[in-house]
């Protein structure tokens, strides 16, 4: 092998002895093995005493006890891996359903527009006739929610990145657990589709703020099934709220007040 000059050929330099190796007197190596030196400093090797290297190695049974400290070799303990193995799965169904309590408790947000569309439908009929509402006024004061969550929507990515993802959505679940409240307890038509629009602010945040907090929380494997969460308890706040008016309904003339102010619930969770 040529080298530049000053420097010492890669064949000298493969025949140097090893450092790192504590060779014993009694190792007998063939000259076909080459030692190189080791990429890690810090490895030194005991060889076996009276161990002959002729070719492949082969290591004699009685030998195989005189084994006490090998790099290549790692004591095996079943018992400490078993238990590793017991306390992961333990652990990773703990994750798991933390998961999923999670991803349940931000879903309420989008159980509120489901409770909302579910609830108005009994109440709208008491509602009319308890203000004298004409066909126009009954029509903007179910629309209104629709209108105003518009505005929520927007606003609602703004505020998860300053205040974070949990103030927002609890920011959320006030403004419509307020909206609620006011709409059970307004007086007349005006202050009626104002806290339905605040409401309206509410339920547009958290349809916003919901599948991103789920799609944030959720590891890569389970972020379908979590995020789908959010479409799921829409659809479980409708007949929640048919369930509602069927138990306050004829409770008293003005049942729809109590129809209304039961949307604090899911607000509340």
């Amino acid at each position: 092998l040529s080298s530049r000059k000053g420097t010492t050929p890669a064949r000298e330099r493969c025949r140097r002895p090893n450092p790192n190796l504590n060779l014993n007197p009694n190792l007998k190596l063939n000259s076909n093995l080459k030692l190189h030196r080791s990429r890690n400093p810090n490895l030194n090797l005991k060889l076996i005493p009276n161990l002959k290297l002729n070719g492949p190695v082969h290591l004699p049974a009685e030998n195989m006890s005189s084994i006490t400290e090998s790099p290549f070799q790692v004591p095996r303990d079943d018992s400490k891996l078993l238990q590793t193995t017991k306390t992961s799965a333990i652990e990773y169904k703990k994750q798991i359903s933390f998961l999923f309590r999670c991803a349940a408790t931000s879903a309420l947000g989008s159980l509120m527009l489901g409770y909302d569309q579910g609830i108005i439908s009994g109440a709208l009929v008491p509602i009319e006739n308890h203000f004298k509402l004409s066909e126009f006024q009954a029509e903007m004061m179910t629309s209104s929610i629709t209108f105003t969550s518009i505005i929520g929507s927007f606003i609602a990515g703004s505020i998860a990145d300053a205040l974070g993802r949990k103030a927002a959505l609890m920011i959320a679940s006030m403004i419509f657990f307020a909206g609620s409240l006011g709409m059970g307890l307004a007086m007349s038509y005006f202050t009626l589709i104002t806290w339905r629009c605040i409401s309206g602010i509410g339920v547009g945040m958290g349809l916003v703020i919901c599948p991103m907090y789920c799609a944030e929380l959720s590891p890569k494997s389970m972020r379908g099934s979590l995020t789908s969460f959010n479409e799921m308890f829409i659809n479980v706040g409708i007949p929640l709220a048919y369930l509602a008016n069927l138990l306050l309904s004829g409770t008293s003339p003005d049942d729809w007040r109590y129809m209304l102010i039961s949307g604090c619930l899911p607000a509340l969770g």
